[in-house]
């Protein structure tokens, strides 16, 4: 009998793409992926050297690196210790308080300290990076250099000076779209775990969890996948209740490298209210103006991965934008957006709408 094809992810979104695959695309394909790599690396190299640099881009380094490593370190090492790190924590030479899960404590358990910290932030940026580079298709010189713009840019800059927990999130919520659109059933089971762990370092993550119900496989199996989550992040949220409780304890973050709507009274002397309604005439907008060139609109089986990467990339900014204020390396999720604007710029098939929406945002 022949397999149903509805019900088929493989089916859906074929290993081989299409022409703008990179099986199709060959040596140039990797050729421009090394070039991009090597401008990353010299530039990060570049970085690590001459420090300033980052003050010249408004970046606070605080004249050290990875210091939000050293942080989640020596929160780790003060439970041990059986001091509360949730407290401003003595181990930390900057006396940052634990607002994280207490997940990060079972590093004492792999015998990690703050002793380490240079080498699990340096593991911890250069790991990014390499996923980073994996999901960033580059075909062409432009897209080289728009790619070492994007990786190379303040945010990102930012994330990987202070190797932040968000960089072991975007790691771990790449493989988030590779599970949906797995040809084996058991490989997409592990779709739940995967946002489970991204929320096991941050709270955030979980709203990732929309993205379970995207019909990449039968309504059912979407359905008790997406139940599945609810009720794992539901517990874990439970046992996290002490954790969560004091996050209102803590100051908000401050300055121009903040991310978040209820940042704005602070950075733009406007009211609260005024803030919230231009918010939400801003997300009107942009719904309205995605809305009309994309009604009706198929997406390419070559693009079916780079579209749900995209998605998942809006998911996590616009939730974070609308519910938290953090810092703006929270925009290293956008990477995720620009294979798709970049393909979506180009194809002969999209409509001139559609082509126009693309480069305005990518």
């Amino acid at each position: 009998m022949a397999r149903d094809r509805r019900h088929d992810p493989a089916a859906a979104f074929p290993t081989s793409p299409g022409p703008q695959s990179e099986k199709a695309v060959g040596s140039p394909f990797r050729f421009h992926r090394a070039v991009l790599a090597v401008i990353v690396a010299a530039w990060y190299a570049l970085l690590f050297r001459r420090p300033e640099w980052m003050a010249q881009m408004g970046i606070g380094t605080a004249g050290a690196w990875f210091v939000d490593t050293r942080a989640v370190l020596a929160a780790s090492d003060a439970h041990a210790l059986g001091i509360s790190p949730h407290a401003h924590n003595p181990l930390d030479p900057f006396n940052q308080p634990h607002l994280y899960p207490s997940w990060w404590f079972g590093l004492h358990a792999l015998h990690l300290t703050s002793a380490d910290t240079v080498l699990v932030g340096a593991v911890l940026v250069l790991l990014f990076l390499v996923v980073a580079l994996l999901q960033v298709r580059v075909r062409s010189a432009g897209e080289v250099v728009w790619s070492a713009l994007i990786l190379g840019a303040p945010p990102v800059v930012l994330a990987c000076n202070r190797a932040n927990a968000d960089l072991l999130v975007f790691v771990a919520l790449s493989a988030l779209v590779p599970c949906l659109t797995a040809r084996r059933a058991a490989v997409r089971w592990l779709s739940p775990l995967v946002v489970l762990a991204g929320t096991g370092m941050k709270l955030y993550p979980a709203i990732a969890a929309v993205l379970l119900l995207a019909p990449t496989r039968p309504r059912r199996e979407r359905l008790a996948q997406f139940a599945t989550a609810a009720v794992l992040l539901t517990a874990f949220i439970v046992s996290e209740a002490d954790v969560i409780s004091r996050y209102a304890e803590f100051p908000r973050p401050e300055g121009f490298f903040t991310f978040g709507a209820a940042a704005g009274p602070q950075l733009f002397g406007v009211s609260n209210p005024a803030i919230t309604g231009l918010t939400v005439a801003l997300m009107v907008g942009a719904v309205a103006l995605w809305w009309r060139p994309t009604a009706g609109w198929a997406i390419p089986l070559a693009e079916h991965r780079d579209h749900l990467r995209f998605i998942l990339a809006t998911i996590v900014l616009v939730g974070c934008y609308v519910v938290t204020v953090n810092y703006l390396y929270r925009l290293i999720f956008a990477i995720w957006m620009a294979p798709f604007l970049w393909t979506a710029m180009t194809a002969p098939t999209n409509r001139g709408g559609m082509r126009g929406l693309a480069r305005l945002t990518g």
